[in-house]
């Protein structure tokens, strides 16, 4: 059996949520509804493919917009280099910290956006198309989901739910895990400077799943999450049915000022892609 660890080296709250189906509102311009058109595996196929395609645009994109350039450009990592300062501007004035608000790097968001619009076509339609297999559904929305949530990383956006999830690749959601139990202050009230108590009062009693385990003495409840002080611990329970590859979906935030982020492990066999992340006074997908 596996377990998934979630260790934070600093003070933290800790959540996870599920994206609003209702976040991106596409308009459909073409002579045919689009609430119509979708309505073979075929057609679906072509959605789902389609999903894929923006993550080419990141190499240009009206702008050069790379990603693995952009998120460096900024420090000491990448020179702008190029012949003169009037060679591609807006990476230069990036690099210098002279960007502004017409000048920037944006069309990433744009492709972002376009790829999340995509997946919840996909999303959102994928249960009405007649005569396709479950288990073929269930892999179209476990492709468009994990594909929403990289789109979703390069923007930021705040839902209200919290959950997380393991999800199979197959589509089986084999653990959930909502906190909505959980009665307590900061995190989904907008309060990301919380004092906990030397004396905690977080129980597994107040969790979906019954087995969840924590270290530290002061790791308490939060507004339908979970608050972890410094470098406390939270476990989940085994996870007997977990077998081959799965992927994780959580949602974190910073509390106060002492977390930085948070460090992953996996017990029982395994491992894991990522074993740490960068934590922000605001939830994000991870």
């Amino acid at each position: 059996m596996k377990k998934i660890f979630f260790a934070l080296c600093a003070l933290s709250i800790l959540t996870v949520s599920s994206c609003s189906e209702d976040f991106v509102t596409p308009e459909h311009n073409a002579s045919e509804p689009m609430d119509e058109y979708f309505n073979t595996e075929a057609r679906i196929f072509q959605g789902l493919t389609a999903a894929y395609d923006p993550l080419e645009w990141y190499d240009y994109f009206y702008q050069y917009d790379a990603l693995h350039l952009v998120y460096d450009i900024m420090g000491d990592d990448i020179n702008v280099g190029g012949s003169n300062e009037g060679d591609q501007p807006i990476l230069v004035k990036t690099h210098f910290y002279t960007a502004t608000s017409t000048d920037v790097c944006n069309q990433m968001w744009t492709i972002s956006y376009s790829g999340i619009n995509r997946c919840c076509v996909v999303l959102e339609n994928v249960d009405n198309v007649p005569g396709m297999s479950d288990e073929t559904k269930a892999l179209y929305k476990a492709e468009a989901t994990v594909l929403k949530a990289f789109f979703d990383g390069n923007d930021s956006y705040e839902p209200s739910q919290a959950e997380v999830t393991f999800n199979v690749v197959d589509g089986k959601n084999i653990f959930t895990e909502t906190f909505d139990k959980m009665e307590g202050e900061g995190g989904n009230d907008d309060n990301f400077d919380v004092l906990g108590s030397l004396i905690g009062n977080l129980s597994s009693d107040d969790c979906d799943n019954a087995g969840w385990s924590h270290w530290g003495g002061s790791n308490g409840k939060a507004d339908k999450c979970v608050r972890i002080e410094m470098s406390a611990s939270l476990t989940t329970p085994a996870l007997a049915n977990l077998k081959g590859d799965a992927f994780l979906f959580f949602r974190a935030a910073q509390n106060r000022d002492a977390a930085t982020s948070i460090d992953l492990s996996i017990s029982g066999g395994g491992f894991l892609s990522e074993k740490s992340v960068k934590l922000e006074k605001t939830f994000n997908d991870y």
